[in-house]
Protein backbone atom coordinates (compact mmCIF):
# COMPACT_ATOMS: atom_id res chain seq x y z
CA UNK A 1 0.00 0.00 0.00
CA UNK A 2 2.64 2.46 0.80
CA UNK A 3 4.72 1.82 -2.22
CA UNK A 4 1.32 2.12 -4.32
CA UNK A 5 0.89 5.61 -2.24
CA UNK A 6 4.17 6.82 -3.11
CA UNK A 7 3.80 6.11 -6.76
CA UNK A 8 0.97 8.10 -6.52
CA UNK A 9 2.90 11.14 -5.15
CA UNK A 10 6.20 10.71 -7.47
CA UNK A 11 3.28 10.74 -10.69
CA UNK A 12 1.66 13.97 -9.35
CA UNK A 13 4.48 15.72 -8.70
CA UNK A 14 6.53 14.46 -11.39
CA UNK A 15 6.05 18.05 -13.74
CA UNK A 16 6.85 20.26 -11.13
CA UNK A 17 10.39 18.62 -10.75
CA UNK A 18 11.78 19.22 -14.40
CA UNK A 19 10.44 22.57 -14.44
CA UNK A 20 13.38 25.84 -14.65
CA UNK A 21 11.86 28.14 -11.66
CA UNK A 22 12.94 31.40 -11.64
CA UNK A 23 12.40 33.35 -8.36
CA UNK A 24 11.09 37.25 -8.04
CA UNK A 25 14.02 37.98 -7.07
CA UNK A 26 16.13 37.04 -10.03
CA UNK A 27 13.37 37.83 -12.34
CA UNK A 28 13.58 41.35 -11.10
CA UNK A 29 17.35 41.60 -11.23
CA UNK A 30 16.68 40.54 -15.52
CA UNK A 31 14.00 43.43 -15.61
CA UNK A 32 16.41 45.70 -14.29
CA UNK A 33 19.44 44.81 -16.39
CA UNK A 34 17.32 44.93 -19.28
CA UNK A 35 17.78 41.34 -19.93
CA UNK A 36 16.04 40.49 -23.30
CA UNK A 37 13.12 38.13 -22.55
CA UNK A 38 9.26 37.16 -23.24
CA UNK A 39 7.76 38.13 -20.01
CA UNK A 40 4.42 36.08 -21.00
CA UNK A 41 1.53 36.65 -18.22
CA UNK A 42 -1.04 33.25 -19.16
CA UNK A 43 -3.68 34.92 -16.62
CA UNK A 44 -7.02 34.97 -18.00
CA UNK A 45 -7.17 39.15 -19.28
CA UNK A 46 -8.84 40.27 -16.23
CA UNK A 47 -6.49 38.90 -14.07
CA UNK A 48 -4.37 40.83 -16.13
CA UNK A 49 -5.40 44.25 -16.41
CA UNK A 50 -6.10 44.42 -12.60
CA UNK A 51 -2.10 43.51 -12.31
CA UNK A 52 0.35 42.37 -14.37
CA UNK A 53 4.66 42.62 -13.71
CA UNK A 54 5.64 45.88 -15.83
CA UNK A 55 6.88 44.31 -19.43
CA UNK A 56 4.83 41.01 -19.16
CA UNK A 57 2.29 40.32 -22.37
CA UNK A 58 -1.06 38.66 -21.92
CA UNK A 59 -0.81 35.37 -23.53
CA UNK A 60 -3.67 33.79 -22.13
CA UNK A 61 -3.72 29.48 -22.45
CA UNK A 62 -5.42 29.60 -25.49
CA UNK A 63 -3.41 31.96 -27.32
CA UNK A 64 -0.09 30.19 -26.31
CA UNK A 65 0.05 27.74 -29.38
CA UNK A 66 -0.32 30.59 -31.79
CA UNK A 67 2.02 32.76 -30.01
CA UNK A 68 4.53 29.59 -29.89
CA UNK A 69 5.20 30.34 -34.05
CA UNK A 70 5.79 33.49 -33.41
CA UNK A 71 8.26 33.50 -31.05
CA UNK A 72 11.86 32.02 -31.59
CA UNK A 73 13.56 28.86 -29.71
CA UNK A 74 16.33 30.55 -28.50
CA UNK A 75 14.35 33.35 -27.00
CA UNK A 76 14.04 33.64 -22.90
CA UNK A 77 10.52 33.07 -21.95
CA UNK A 78 9.18 33.58 -18.58
CA UNK A 79 5.71 32.60 -17.44
CA UNK A 80 3.68 33.93 -15.03
CA UNK A 81 0.32 33.03 -13.76
CA UNK A 82 -1.31 33.52 -10.33
CA UNK A 83 0.41 30.74 -8.35
CA UNK A 84 2.80 28.80 -11.07
CA UNK A 85 0.14 26.09 -11.07
CA UNK A 86 -0.82 26.96 -14.55
CA UNK A 87 3.22 27.93 -15.69
CA UNK A 88 3.93 23.86 -15.43
CA UNK A 89 1.25 22.91 -18.30
CA UNK A 90 2.56 25.48 -20.49
CA UNK A 91 6.12 25.07 -20.18
CA UNK A 92 6.01 21.51 -20.35
CA UNK A 93 4.18 22.17 -23.88
CA UNK A 94 6.78 24.90 -25.34
CA UNK A 95 9.84 22.42 -24.14
CA UNK A 96 7.64 20.15 -26.41
CA UNK A 97 7.85 22.55 -29.65
CA UNK A 98 11.55 23.10 -28.87
CA UNK A 99 12.13 25.85 -27.07
CA UNK A 100 14.81 25.88 -24.97
CA UNK A 101 14.91 28.91 -22.35
CA UNK A 102 11.50 28.60 -20.77
CA UNK A 103 11.10 29.29 -17.27
CA UNK A 104 8.51 29.55 -14.51
CA UNK A 105 7.68 32.54 -12.10
CA UNK A 106 8.01 30.68 -8.40
CA UNK A 107 4.78 31.26 -6.72
CA UNK A 108 3.53 33.21 -9.13
CA UNK A 109 2.06 36.88 -8.98
CA UNK A 110 1.29 35.83 -5.44
CA UNK A 111 4.90 35.54 -4.59
CA UNK A 112 5.80 38.56 -7.27
CA UNK A 113 3.39 40.54 -4.59
CA UNK A 114 5.12 39.55 -1.93
CA UNK A 115 8.41 39.87 -3.05
CA UNK A 116 7.39 43.65 -4.20
CA UNK A 117 6.01 44.41 -0.94
CA UNK A 118 8.69 43.06 1.25
CA UNK A 119 11.07 45.22 -1.06
CA UNK A 120 9.02 48.91 -0.61
CA UNK A 121 8.78 47.96 2.95
CA UNK A 122 12.35 47.85 3.65
CA UNK A 123 12.94 50.94 1.21
CA UNK A 124 11.05 52.82 3.40
CA UNK A 125 12.46 51.37 6.23
CA UNK A 126 16.02 52.72 5.12
CA UNK A 127 15.12 56.38 5.07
Amino acid sequence: MALLLAGVVVWQVRPWIRVAWVTPERLEAWLQAQEPMVLADIRPTEEFRAAHIGTAVSVPRARIPQMSRVWTPDQRIVLVCRSAYREIHIYHQLRRRGFRHVYCLSGGMVAWARFRLRAAISSSRAI
